[in-house]
């Protein structure tokens, strides 16, 4: 008989930085670039907010060695 194999999916959650209460997910979204999804998180224990940001793919960098989506948060 073949045992069930654990499939490894992605977490969609997230620890909130200030009390560690598990946030399901963000307030929202949004696609910075190509590569680059940013989210807001906020936390319904304490009210602390704050983002992340989620990088498809191989990341590419540009002659200052910063990435796309550091470069669509500075324009």
């Amino acid at each position: 008989m073949l045992e069930a194999e654990t499939i490894a999916r992605p977490s969609y959650t997230a620890p909130c930085a200030q009390c560690g209460d598990v946030l399901i997910a963000p307030e929202w979204s949004e696609h910075v670039s190509e590569r680059c999804i940013r989210h807001l998180w906020s936390c319904e224990a304490c009210g602390h907010e704050f983002e992340t940001a989620v990088y498809l793919g191989h990341g590419r960098h540009n002659a200052a060695g910063r990435d796309s989506c550091e470069l669509a948060a500075e324009s």
